[in-house]
């Protein structure tokens, strides 16, 4: 299966769903660019849902880590939404989940960002 991604804005957080296996830097590239250019518009919240994420190595963690920079940049915060499977795993084994918030569906992400300033 390939990569998909797609960028939506609701309740004044942007939400990128990822879908398939995250393998390639350069895939990923102009996807983080794009959510730097719309992160200004919802003052730096962002939820990831990789609920549809089949798979992960160290460039997906990497994306990740660089999301949530820009993120804080911005005076928002990233949370990781729907984390499951062997994706969870790789997330819980290199302690991204000490990092990042995490939540099981993307509602009760939109409900910690609106509940922040």
């Amino acid at each position: 299966m390939s990569f998909s991604a797609e960028l939506s804005v609701k309740d004044t957080v942007l939400i990128v769903s990822l879908e398939g296996k995250v393998l390639e830097e350069s895939v990923l590239k102009q996807l983080l660019s794009d959510i730097d250019s719309q992160l200004g518009e919802v003052k730096g919240k962002l939820v990831i849902n990789i609920e549809k994420l089949d798979y992960i190595n160290s460039t997906g963690i990497n994306f990740f880590i660089k999301a949530l920079t820009k993120a804080r940049v911005k005076n928002g915060d990233l949370i990781l939404s729907g984390a499951q499977g062997s994706v969870l795993t790789i997330v819980q084994v290199s302690k991204m989940n000490e990092v990042f918030t995490m939540t099981e569906t993307v509602e009760e992400a939109l409900t910690i960002h609106n509940t922040k300033k």
